[in-house]
């Protein structure tokens, strides 16, 4: 994980609040800005996580969604895994 974070271009997120603070001061290291998409079973819950997320890297592109098979069906999980 250290040896690719930094070249890091995109980042999901399932189910994680963000709570973690040994994997939040590691994603300082990512150099430019990434894709972030965040899937939480509500919609303020995505929304939380984005804003912790947004404190240790810079986002360029935030996808949220609300619920896993919501994500798991949508044209933006095609296009995250392409």
């Amino acid at each position: 994980m250290e040896d690719s974070l930094p070249n890091t271009e995109k980042i999901l997120i399932i189910g994680w609040k963000a709570g973690d603070s040994f994997i939040l001061e590691k994603l300082k290291t990512v150099k430019n800005p990434i894709n972030l998409t965040v899937v939480s079973g509500t919609k303020n819950g995505t929304k939380e996580v984005a804003r912790v997320i947004k404190k240790y890297v810079e986002v360029k592109k935030e996808v949220v969604f609300e619920g896993f098979s919501n994500f798991i069906g949508s044209d933006e999980c095609n296009e995250f895994f392409k």
